[in-house]
C-alpha cells in the first residue's frame, strides 16, 4: 500500500474542521504556500476575508501580525516556541505558555498563561471588561454626586445667598460617598452582554460622547437634590423669612 503525501487542500480542510469545532468563525483558509506568493498589499487585502491560517512558518506569522497591525487591528499572538518570539514581541499582546513554553517565548510575551489553558484568556478578557465597566460607572457616579455638592457650596456664595454646605458638611458627605462608591462598584457584577460587545478602540473616549451627555444631563436636572438641600438648610435657619426664601428657591427644568 502506498501512502500519498497530504495535499494543500487536505491541510486547509483539516484546519477548517478543527477551527469550526473550536468555535471560530467560518471563513477563508490561508495556507503558508499561498501566503508566500503574496506581497504585503495582497496579504493585507486577503486577510480581510481569512479567519483560519494553516501550515504557517514562523516568519510568515510575523508578516501576518504586521499586516493586521497596519490595517488598524489590535493583534494578540499566542506561542510557545523560540521561533514564535518575534511574533509575540511584535503583537500588541503576546501570550506565551507558562508550562511548555520556552524561556525566550516567555520573555518576549506580555502575558504568560501559567496553566497553558486558552480558556484563561477568555476569563481574563471578561474580568478586564468587568473592571473597565465598573470604573466607568464609578467615575459617572462620582461626577454626578460631586458636581451638585460643588454647586451647592459655590452658587450661594456667588449669588449672595445663605451658605448651604459648610466645610464640615462636605467632609461628612465625602466620608459617606467615597466608601460606598468603593464597596458597591468593586462588588458589581459584569453586565450580561459584556462579552458580546465589540472591542473598544484604544483611541476612543473613556466615557463616550453619548454617555457624557447623559451624565451631564442627569447632573444638571436634579430638582429633588435642590429641594432636599433647601429643606436641610431650612432646618438650620431660625429666621422665618429666610426659611420661606429657601423653600421657594427650587430649580425646575423646562
Amino acid at each position: 500500500m502506498t501512502l500519498s503525501r497530504p495535499t494543500r487542500w487536505a491541510y486547509a480542510k483539516t484546519a477548517r474542521s478543527i477551527a469550526l469545532q473550536a468555535g471560530l468563525a467560518d471563513g477563508d483558509v490561508l495556507t503558508g504556500t499561498e501566503l508566500e506568493a503574496l506581497n504585503d498589499a495582497q496579504l493585507a487585502e486577503r486577510l480581510q476575508l481569512v479567519t483560519i491560517c494553516a501550515r504557517i512558518m514562523p516568519e510568515q506569522k510575523l508578516r501576518i501580525v504586521e499586516a493586521l497591525k497596519a490595517a488598524g487591528e489590535i493583534v494578540a499572538m499566542t506561542g510557545d516556541g523560540v521561533n514564535d518570539a518575534p511574533s509575540l514581541k511584535s503583537a500588541h499582546i503576546g501570550i506565551a505558555m507558562g508550562k511548555r513554553g520556552t524561556d525566550v517565548a516567555r520573555e518576549a510575551a506580555a502575558i504568560v498563561l501559567l496553566d497553558d489553558d486558552f480558556g484563561s484568556i477568555v476569563k481574563a478578557i471578561a474580568l478586564g471588561r468587568r473592571i473597565y465597566g465598573n470604573i466607568r460607572k464609578a467615575m459617572a457616579f462620582i461626577f454626578v454626586v460631586h458636581a451638585p455638592i460643588a454647586g451647592f457650596a459655590l452658587i450661594p456664595l456667588l449669588l449672595g445667598m445663605p451658605i448651604l454646605f459648610g466645610p464640615i458638611h462636605i467632609a461628612l458627605l465625602e466620608m459617606v460617598i467615597d466608601p460606598v462608591c468603593a464597596f458597591v462598584f468593586e462588588a458589581e457584577e459584569a453586565e450580561p452582554d459584556s462579552m458580546q460587545r465589540p472591542p473598544r478602540r484604544p483611541s476612543g473616549c473613556f466615557h463616550g460622547h453619548d454617555r457624557l451627555e447623559r451624565v451631564s444631563r442627569r447632573t444638571c436636572l436634579c430638582p429633588a437634590d435642590w429641594r432636599l438641600c433647601c429643606i436641610g438648610q431650612a432646618l438650620c435657619i431660625d429666621d422665618a423669612v429666610e426659611f420661606r426664601h429657601w423653600q421657594n428657591f427650587s430649580y425646575a427644568p423646562n
